[in-house]
């Protein structure tokens, strides 16, 4: 035992050495290194494809003014550079300074440093009071307004022409007055000309949800909204039938490279990107009024913020870099990116620009938007529910009433055991009190005794096998070490948060909750929907995948050898290709007006198919391009193991007077039963983990039909931070990995 001990840290020592040689310095010559982590935002006019150059360049004029400051600056990315943001974090390195609108959770976990001290009462009166308080929560200032923005109603002005339909005067209109415009262009077009989107973490069309009252924390009274959306896709029908299972990019290619939409909310972003292109003639609106013309559009802020630092002088140089990449005159930048500057002195930016003029004055009629820890959470449901309100055709305004009403009181529980949970982790004695020490200490207590039962049931074998082979175990210990550190460690930690109401401040054995996590999964029932449709992808894309490599290694085995290499080489190519690339194919083809499939439908008078926007056929979909992917790898096992089988066999079965089926039920399958035992575990635990498809295909919409276990996890890991859910959801995953591998090994088992 004292050996592997030994030969445990030896591979430790050594991998620390390496580690430790290739690590960068923890700064440049002495100085104070403040790193930033950014997104691409601002296109400057002299290098047009460098969309970081604008920070570089405050950088660079900050580092002048502060010779004792190196600022180095990480450029992410808008699809993944969350996600990296909130791994750091979770991994306890995040960056100095990063930028978003408030961060409420890691406000709340402690995280995020105070500003009030660095704003003097000429910033104070410089900035609007919409962009300050919109950093403010618990009567303090966590970060440095700098950008404003909002979504409009972008209007084809061609489309409205073409109708005879009036566009609003000075961009403000009734409910009436839009309504009105909408039918008139859908009777002259004989098309559906206003788009919109009920899609995850989007606000375009919040205006319209709750323009007859509720809103995030008060859903229960927006039925009023609901209804009105609902009325425009079947009563009015001047929205697509499909817009249930839409998603933003569907409506911007659908107004901007189509143009078969005369109006659609998008946010400002979307006027440089139009007017850059100048593909179509747009004007911009504000939403709908009902009765009082305020607080129609809502709006955001966008801000850098300094994440908690130890070190006092470092904390102030980084909360400096902060405000100076947010003061006016830096600000100015802004109007190369389209939004609003937050400082009153920068307001000027689009005296020359008539059409952002225009979208600045709009902005006052703005609301800010609601801000709750939760809120990833709570609009993640509502969401899901209103696409499937708007899915169902056959609802009338009672019914969407009660469904309102019901998910109004989900988002109140939701709410109420957030604040409780939030209530426990601040208490003092939270992660200190007995009862949660000793449930730490019973499972950590198990975890050890469980691993030193298996270490003790190989050491008499090990330690004689580790004399006898010191050298190749010496050579060995780095791949193993690494292994240990990056596979072994972060299991074992993922274990441990399945047990803890985990704070991204709190200790690695703090707020031990025992079960509360497996039994938040399994009353989650989108967590349960999730494993059904796992169970179902599964189940039907791995005999599906297994039957048709099987099939095609047999016809193909009967061909010459050079016709052999051509169809491995056109099988496998599939595998080979970006799963990205593919699913971007695959996107066009589902699609719903243009498609080929829908295409092929019309050839024959059949009504399109919603393949990614309806609940009944999102996850099939999913199924069809899992399984004409190609099966490539198993026809290629498949076919070397038939050229492995003795010719005798077959030879022998053809005096005997066995045909081709006999021959292969008899003879081949029992002989490739190996292989199928093979490619069936590593298929069902790849089907089982499925989740680049469903997150580049449907994102799990609409309405979670096409939601997967691992997508689950990484929303709620990701978007809802609620780690400790998550890893209790890897773990039930894991277990029904464990089962399903073990039952198909006893089924396969063979005795040769």
């Amino acid at each position: 035992m004292f050996k592997i001990i030994k030969f445990l840290i030896l591979s430790a020592v050594i991998t620390s050495a390496v580690l430790l040689r290739f690590s960068p310095p923890a700064c440049a010559e002495g100085k104070i290194k403040i790193s930033v982590w950014d997104f691409p935002r601002i296109t400057l006019p002299k290098k047009p494809n460098d969309r970081f150059l604008w920070l570089r360049e405050i950088c660079d004029e900050f580092e002048k003014l502060n010779p004792e400051v190196s600022v180095e600056l990480t450029k992410l990315t808008w699809n993944q550079g969350g996600e990296k943001i909130k791994i750091a974090v979770f991994a306890g390195v995040p960056p100095d300074i990063s930028s978003s609108d408030l961060p409420l959770k890691y406000i709340h976990s402690g995280l995020i440093e105070p500003v009030d001290d660095y704003i003097t009462p000429q910033d104070a009166s410089d900035y609007f009071e919409s962009a300050i308080s919109s950093f403010k929560t618990g009567g303090k200032t966590y970060g440095f307004a700098w950008a404003q923005k909002t979504d409009y109603i972008y209007l084809n002005k061609a489309l409205f022409a073409k109708a005879g339909a009036a566009l609003p005067r000075d961009g403000m209109w009734s409910v009436e007055e839009f309504r009105s415009a909408m039918k008139t262009i859908a009777s002259a077009l004989k098309i559906r000309p206003f788009g919109f989107s009920a899609e995850r973490e989007q606000t375009s069309e919040l205006p319209f949800l709750f323009m007859y009252g509720g809103g995030y924390l008060d859903f229960k009274n927006a039925a009023g909204g609901v209804s009105l959306l609902h009325d425009f896709i079947y009563r009015d029908k001047i929205s697509p039938a499909e817009t249930g299972g839409l998603k933003t990019r569907d409506i911007w290619i659908d107004f901007k490279e189509k143009q078969a939409l005369a109006a659609a909310p998008f946010g400002i972003w979307a006027i440089p990107a139009l007017a850059r292109e100048k593909k179509i003639d747009f004007d911009i609106a504000q939403y709908p009024y009902l009765n009082d013309r305020r607080s129609l559009s809502h709006s955001s802020v966008i801000g850098y913020f300094v994440f908690r630092q130890s070190d006092s002088v470092k904390r102030d140089y980084c909360i400096k870099l902060a405000k100076f990449i947010t003061n006016a005159e830096n600000q100015k930048v802004l109007k190369y990116y389209g939004q609003f500057p937050t400082r009153k002195s920068a307001a000027s930016i689009y005296e020359n620009d008539a059409l952002m003029k225009k979208a600045f004055d709009l902005f006052e009629y703005a609301a800010p938007a609601a801000a709750h820890p939760l809120l990833p959470k709570i609009d993640e449901h509502i969401k899901s529910e209103c696409q499937k309100i708007l899915l169902d055709g056959g609802l009338d305004a009672a019914k969407i009433a009660s469904k309102t009403a019901e998910t109004g009181a989900y988002i109140a529980g939701i709410i109420a055991s957030g604040a409780a949970a939030n209530k426990d982790l601040k208490s003092p004695a939270a992660g200190d009190s007995p009862s949660a020490k000793t449930g730490g200490g019973i499972l950590i207590a198990a975890i050890f005794i469980a691993l030193a039962g298996v270490l003790l049931s190989f050491n008499k074998k090990l330690s004689g096998d580790l004399v006898k082979n010191r050298w190749a175990y010496f050579f060995m210990a780095p791949a193993v070490a690494v292994f240990l550190v990056f596979f072994i460690f972060p299991l074992a930690r993922g274990v441990l948060i399945s047990f803890q109401s985990y704070s991204f401040s709190g200790g690695w054995f703090d707020n031990f909750c025992g079960l509360e996590n497996f039994t938040y999964a399994l009353n989650d029932a989108v967590f349960i929907k999730s494993m059904f449709n796992t169970f179902l992808y599964t189940v039907i894309v791995v005999p599906a995948n297994i039957c048709i490599a099987l099939v095609l290694a047999v016809l193909v085995y009967r061909l010459s050898e050079r016709v052999q290499t051509w169809f491995k080489g056109a099988f496998y190519l599939p595998g080979v290709i970006s799963i990205v690339t593919l699913s971007i194919v695959w996107r066009y083809i589902f699609d719903f007006k243009s498609g080929i499939l829908n295409a092929a439908l019309a050839a024959f008078s059949v009504q399109p198919v919603g393949w990614l926007t309806s609940e009944e056929m999102s996850l099939f979909s999913i199924i069809v391009f899992t399984i004409l992917k190609g099966p490539g790898g198993a026809l290629l096992i498949y076919l070397t193991a038939l050229c492995n089988i003795p010719k005798d066999y077959f030879e022998a079965a053809a005096v005997d007077g066995a045909g081709p089926v006999r021959t292969f039920v008899k003879i081949t399958f029992p002989l490739l039963l190996p292989q199928t035992m093979f490619l069936a575990i590593s298929l069902t635990i790849d089907a089982m983990q499925v989740f680049a498809p469903v997150m580049l295909l449907t994102e799990g919409g609409p309405a979670n039909s096409s939601e997967v276990v691992m997508h689950r996890v990484y929303k709620e890991a990701f978007n809802n931070l609620n780690m400790g859910a998550a890893s209790a959801m890897s773990l039930i995953l894991f277990v029904f990995i464990l089962a399903a591998s073990v039952l198909q090994y006893k089924y396969f088992k063979y005795d040769y």
